[in-house]
């Protein structure tokens, strides 16, 4: 009998999944930044994060891990479940910001 080679899982799926989520994140951090009134430079400089890594998390190209993304959510006053792309509810207040 052959080897088991070509029961490799495919990672595709799974490399998709983290983009769709990456891009998700991504849009829901951008839309909460900016109800705040705050600029990528001015987020970076409240938390200590780099310019360059706020920007990237804004363009979905990069996502925190689960506890700065906690952070996140609790100063930008949204729940992480909305953040994260989890639930439609726990978004940024209209009019606020």
């Amino acid at each position: 009998m052959g080897g088991r080679g070509h029961l490799r899982p495919d990672n595709t799926g799974r490399k998709r999944a983290s983009e769709d989520f990456q891009f998700i994140f991504g849009v829901r951090f951008a839309l909460a930044l900016d109800a705040t009134g705050l600029s990528a430079r001015a987020w970076a400089e409240a938390t200590g994060i780099p310019v360059a890594t706020v920007m990237r998390t804004k363009g979905g190209h990069n996502t925190p891990g689960l506890e700065r993304a906690t952070e996140y959510a609790q100063l930008l006053n949204v729940s992480l479940d909305w953040l994260v792309g989890l639930s439609e509810e726990g978004g940024p207040a209209e009019g606020e910001g």
